[in-house]
């Protein structure tokens, strides 16, 4: 029988030749494993996340938009504010799948992080956020009581 080379071997078995070794290096298999690469991203893998928790916040490191909400969240008595947040990371070679699935989510070719998801729906980026949380919505998928209504106030005037 002819065959090509390279020949790839997997822990000792026969995998077979360049054609089946790159078909699993771009399917989950054990070879992927083996050589130390994650899976690969799941098609539905940022609809799954947004799916997963009342409140997602997709972020960076190092992003001081992200930290300022997260610190935000916190003051405003988030008891995991940190745990709303997934961070990515831009040198990982699931990013551009992950921004790719992210833009069709969301709809926006262009955005700064964090993006914000309640309850499955896209919210939007840091500003909307704010604009949310100060405004009272959200709160209850953020676990927070309903904010309360301002006190009234009254002069000798009035009455």
């Amino acid at each position: 029988e002819k065959f090509t080379y390279p020949q790839v071997f997997v822990h000792g078995q026969y995998l077979g030749g360049f054609t089946e070794a790159t078909a699993a290096l771009r399917a989950a298999t054990p070879f992927r494993a083996a050589l130390g690469l994650p899976a690969p991203v799941s098609p539905t893998a940022v609809r799954d996340l947004v799916a997963s928790r009342p409140v997602v916040a997709l972020s960076l490191p190092n992003c001081v938009q992200c930290e300022q909400l997260r610190a935000l969240l916190a003051a405003e008595g988030v008891a995991d504010a940190a745990g709303v947040f997934t961070k990515w990371d831009k040198a990982t070679g699931e990013y551009a799948e992950l921004r790719r699935q992210l833009v069709a989510v969301t709809g926006q070719e262009k955005f700064t992080y964090p993006q914000v998801f309640v309850n499955g729906t896209y919210i939007g980026g840091c500003a909307e956020a704010k604009r949310d949380l100060e405004a009272g919505l959200h709160r209850e998928a953020l676990g927070l009581p309903p904010k309360a209504a301002p006190a009234l106030a009254f002069d000798d005037e009035d009455f």
